[in-house]
């Protein structure tokens, strides 16, 4: 099949009717789990009404299958929920390859730390539900074998999880404000690269793999990326923006679930490649003049947008600048940002309405190449922008290598901070903690009146010093903040 679409009509819609089919032909019952390609998009617009993620192997991020899922369950208005599995990829702590090793058979699979992790951040996260592929008793042969019939170290874990959220009900809705807008047609695996694993690798796919590089924490090191004979885990990523996150689709040709989900944002950052679509440019426009922020590449601009809206005119041409293909425009009322080395405008900003369009003039914002991987790292200007989105929309200030995110419930906010460093772990050993992974931790309230501060775990109610908090994270650990403020926005 030469085309994505073709691709999807042709193989995976037929798919997705077989499943259906089996599922008393009823869409609404029939419950798709995505492990390796973002897709649930699809189901949903397909008529699911339940969709599924699932994460496994200790060399993956896990956010982003967490942010295309649960930005597709709300563009949709259905549930979702995560199916939480442990198989690792690696060696032995002599160096033998491995293969894959199962958690259910104790000490194979990913550390019972990732898995507590894992089974906290389906509830932070905002899931309907959580399933554990994991064992939580005594394998049965072990008990036949005579030996006690006893929780498992994940079991455990999923004990102290199901106890902490009878304890603490109200978790509160995940605050994202930024909604990553990703083509119909994408078919993004969870590390990037070529869609469906079997299209050409384009420009416009450089892009989203680039926002990737941030957001996941790349570059793609691959004494982490792939089975390392150091043992080195990591399913979850740190960067500095938050766990601030969606993404939905701008595309379908039934444009009905992009108009309501949008307004919920307060931010769009548009990637990937479209053609020329104007109920799309017309739900941006919209979603600008009420007051939102659009960053939106000139490869994306066409006539269907107003005149005046990104306050620039490219000209059609283009110069060269360190890899950078950068399209040259005519100003109007677009202000300069950013320029490159040689002094070329790359970022705009116009008012358009009560909100803004952010252009970017470099083609994608990547110095493409067709070689796979290459945009596995951070690119100064997408990391520039992220940062103010975060700074701009955040209630709190978070600064340290740690993963952290924000939900918001009836009494003020809740902050989750999650040390990812410093766990090793071999097929054939147990779970590794290296003590001098801990992370020290900065929390301030800019924008905040703040009451108290409790964390969750230890019960404890923590004192400001000079309206901030310093605290640290162990390796593997996790602390929830309950902040309790006059002010909630």
């Amino acid at each position: 099949m030469k085309t994505r679409r073709e691709w999807i009509e042709k193989r995976l819609r037929p798919y997705y009717k077989r499943a259906v089919d089996g599922s008393f032909g009823d869409p609404s019952i029939a419950i798709p789990i995505s492990g390796s390609v973002n897709i649930n998009h699809l189901a949903a617009c397909w008529g699911t009404k339940l969709i599924l993620l699932e994460t496994t192997r200790q060399n993956i991020r896990w956010q982003g299958q967490m942010m295309f899922t649960r930005g597709a369950a709300r563009q949709f208005d259905i549930p979702w929920g995560w199916y939480v599995a442990g198989y690792h990829n690696g060696y032995t702590k002599g160096g033998v390859k491995k293969g894959s090793t199962s958690p259910n058979a104790p000490p194979g699979g990913i550390s019972v730390s990732a898995i507590r992790r894992a089974y906290f951040m389906t509830w932070f996260a905002g899931t309907n539900l959580m399933f554990s592929e994991i064992d939580l008793w005594t394998p049965w042969e072990r008990m036949l074998k005579g030996e006690a019939l006893d929780l498992t170290e994940a079991g455990k874990a999923y004990v102290e999880l199901y106890d902490f959220v009878q304890k603490h009900p109200d978790r509160g809705v995940p605050y994202t404000p930024v909604a990553l807008l990703v083509n119909y047609d994408r078919g993004s695996n969870r590390a990037g690269g070529r869609a469906f694993w079997r299209f050409p690798y384009t420009h416009a796919d450089s892009m989203l793999d680039a926002f990737y590089a941030c957001i996941l924490d790349w570059p793609y090191d691959p004494q982490i990326g792939f089975p390392s004979k150091k043992g080195l885990e990591y399913v979850f990523a740190h960067n500095p923006y938050g766990d601030i996150f969606d993404a939905i689709t701008p595309d379908f040709p039934d444009q009905t679930s992009f108009r309501k989900a949008l307004p919920a944002y307060k931010v769009a950052v548009l990637l990937g490649e479209y053609p020329e679509n104007p109920a799309m440019a017309e739900i941006l426009t919209d979603f600008v003049r009420k007051g939102g922020t659009l960053l939106i590449n000139v490869k994306h601009l066409n006539k269907s947008f107003p005149a005046e809206f990104s306050g620039l005119v490219p000209t059609g041409e283009t110069l060269s600048c360190g890899g950078f293909t950068v399209e040259k425009a005519e100003l109007k009322n677009a202000s300069v940002l950013e320029k490159d080395k040689d002094g070329n405008p790359i970022l705009t900003l116009s008012n358009f309405g009560k909100g803004r369009v952010l252009t970017t003039l470099q083609h994608y914002m990547t110095d493409y190449s067709k070689e796979e991987g290459v945009i596995r790292r951070k690119l100064p200007l997408i990391d520039k922008v992220l940062r103010q989105f975060s700074e701009e929309n955040l209630p709190v200030k978070v600064e340290g290598d740690i993963q952290y995110g924000l939900n918001r419930n009836k009494t003020g906010w809740r902050l989750y901070l999650i040390n990812n460093k410093g766990i090793a772990k071999f097929s054939d050993t147990p779970g590794i903690v290296n003590p001098a992974e801990k992370r020290t931790v900065k929390v301030s309230f800019p924008k905040l009146n703040v009451n108290t501060v409790a964390e969750l775990f230890s019960g404890k109610e923590l004192s400001l010093s000079g309206g901030s908090l310093t605290l640290e994270v162990a390796p593997g650990e996790i602390l929830l903040l309950e902040i309790r403020s006059t002010n909630r926005n």
